[in-house]
């Protein structure tokens, strides 16, 4: 799977050349220093505060914050001078829909707006065009308005006027972060996920008479980066950059993509019968095509990070959200349970059977609600905690494998006959087993810690030509995943709970899958 891209030389003439990878995600940054074989040499974590909450629901972080945070996780891995004088490339992957404002020079103007902010303007402006008759169509109708009122360029031009007017740029937070390292106003094309006026299908901005643009009246051409394909170059690093992170002044950025992609390709090698579960703060799973193929008529594909293809996906929001909430709102009065440790929580599952004694959970409550709101059938008499931290896990599985099945009908032909799992969820041997029991699936989990890195450092690698294109990236760097299999037993019991699930929750998930559609 890819094809070959246009690369630019490496800042030197190394022998043993490294690719510096960073991950700026919801909890913090990660740089790692890759070789060509994708072995780790380097690595810092950098831990992020929970975002500012001016007002409810709001979700913002300080541009300077976060820039420091990247700059500080670079200069540790980059500590040692024989490692940084051996870079010859650097890629980043941010969290996605997450929108800076700047000037002419690149300054923001306002605080960044988070993928997980929850703002929304109640009386979104007229849509042009066609859209505006879409409004009044009673499927498509609601979820336009929903993305409508949910772009922040809407809701900054109609609420902070005089911000807007003074923008001009609206990047992504990968677009603002590249242009810091490289004082260009160029973002990799497949990094665009979110309220902007995107084509996946062509991988660059919407035609001038898209109806992308009639829902973002405010919005205009020249108010966005120029984009670039996967592996391609976004500039070098300037010399601003480089005494902030100690990465040697002229060294290639390579366009990358968005963190589900670039996790996705760092997880195993890339194949359309493999499902790519991603058990972070929020869940997912993807499917890979090489045909453009909507996941669903309403929502689109997307960028995946290897050239000619995309992704469907389809995202839980309450992901491995649901331990947290669980750790702080009963596993700290276990007497014998530390819930601050994870290992210790999955024993948990081992005291409780499958299916936790007949306790059901909806998945598709809002992040943040309080778990007995979640229960389906709880009794305190009958049901133990141990029950109730099975069932959690059990409801997300379900939801994922379910979310599985859907993409798959979409996508047709070929069929998923093995899962992959990245993310924090996937460093528990409990919850891979899960995995595998309730897809009636081999389930195996990335053999790299952090995947998502492995991934940029893919495409930084063919980048600046240390592979000719990603298949031979992919088989060098990319190790195949120790794949557990599927306990009969186990897997014989959820098969009627997993139809159970499906007839109560079936219509809930797919309305959640789609903006604007009622899932309550």
């Amino acid at each position: 799977m890819g094809q070959r891209s246009s690369r630019i030389p490496a800042a030197g003439t190394l022998n043993d050349p490294l690719l510096l990878a960073i991950d700026l995600g919801s909890q913090s940054v990660r740089a790692r220093l890759y070789d060509r074989q994708g072995q780790s040499h380097a690595r810092a974590d950098v831990a992020l505060c929970e975002p500012q909450s001016r007002h409810n629901g709001w979700a913002e972080h300080e541009p300077g914050y976060l820039q420091s945070a990247v700059a500080d996780a670079c200069c540790e891995a980059l500590s040692a001078a024989d490692l940084r004088q051996r870079v010859a490339g650097v890629g980043l992957t941010t969290v996605r829909a997450s929108v800076v404002l700047v000037d002419r020079k690149g300054t923001p103007l306002r605080p960044i707006i988070m993928w997980s902010d929850k703002r929304r303007l109640r009386q979104p402006p007229q849509p042009r065009g066609i859209a505006r008759l879409a409004h009044y169509l009673p499927l498509l109708g609601p979820t336009l308005r929903q993305v409508q009122g949910e772009a922040e360029c809407n809701w900054v031009a109609r609420h902070e006027a005089k911000t807007w007017a003074n923008t001009h740029k609206m990047l992504l937070l990968s677009g603002y972060l590249n242009h810091w390292l490289t004082g260009n106003f160029l973002d990799a094309a497949a990094a665009q996920v979110g309220y902007v006026p995107f084509d996946p299908r062509r991988g660059d901005w919407a035609g001038e008479r898209n109806w992308r643009w009639q829902l973002l009246p405010v919005l205009n051409r020249g108010m966005l980066p120029d984009l670039r394909p996967v592996s391609t170059a976004l500039g070098r690093v300037c010399e601003r950059a480089a005494a902030a992170t100690r990465i040697p002044p002229g060294t290639p950025v390579i366009a990358s993509a968005g963190d589900k992609a670039c996790e996705v390709l760092g997880s195993a090698p890339a194949r359309k019968a493999t499902a790519y579960l991603s058990l972070g703060t929020a869940a997912a799973t993807n499917l890979y095509t090489d045909t453009y193929r909507q996941p669903h008529w309403l929502m689109p594909a997307f960028p995946a990070a290897i050239p000619g293809h995309w992704l469907l996906e389809r995202q839980i929001d309450r992901g491995m959200s649901v331990v947290g909430s669980f750790a702080q709102q009963i596993g700290a009065s276990l007497p014998d349970i530390d819930a601050r440790d994870r290992a210790q929580l999955d024993q948990l599952l081992q005291r409780s059977p499958p299916g936790a004694n007949g306790l059901g959970v909806n998945p598709f409550v809002q992040p943040g609600t309080d778990i007995y709101r979640s229960l389906d059938g709880y009794s305190d008499s009958r049901h133990t905690p141990a029950d109730i931290y099975r069932a959690l896990l059990e409801g997300l599985c379900f939801a994922l494998r379910h979310g599985t099945q859907r993409l798959q009908q979409r996508r047709g032909r070929t069929a998923v006959d093995r899962v992959c799992i990245a993310g924090g969820g996937a460093r528990s041997h409990d919850v891979v087993n899960l995995v595998a029991d309730i897809f009636a699936l081999p389930a195996g989990r990335t053999q790299q810690r952090e995947a998502a890195t492995l991934g940029v450092a893919i495409d930084t690698a063919v980048g600046v030509g240390l592979y000719p294109d990603h298949p031979a990236a992919i088989a060098a760097m990319c190790k195949v995943p120790d794949y557990s299999p599927v306990r009969a037993a186990e897997a014989r019991i959820y098969q009627p709970l997993f139809e159970q699930f499906v007839k109560q929750y079936g219509a809930m998930a797919d309305a959640a899958a789609i903006p604007g559609q009622d899932h309550s």
